[in-house]
């Protein structure tokens, strides 16, 4: 139980500390994670009767990922104007 405790207390620092630093890359990030959350948690959707729709998400997942990674002003890995 402790253990768990000190991990929940660890991520929400980590979260806070993220947002102190890089607000709109922590923001953009946290609704990714909350959205991959909704897509895992709730397997009897349609979204999962094929394997082309899962193909989709994931795509549009891995590119939404990338732009937060690469263009989100105070990203840790920006690039152009930013870096």
């Amino acid at each position: 139980m402790m253990i768990m405790l000190s991990g929940l207390l660890f991520t929400i620092l980590f979260f806070l500390a993220l947002f102190a630093r890089s607000p709109i890359f922590a923001a953009l990030i946290t609704a990714l994670l909350y959205t991959l959350y909704l897509f895992l948690a709730n397997e009897k959707l349609s979204v999962h009767n094929a394997q082309e729709f899962e193909n989709r998400f994931w795509t549009v997942f891995a590119l939404m990922f990338s732009t937060a990674l690469f263009f989100a002003r105070d990203s840790p890995m920006a690039l152009g104007l930013w870096r």
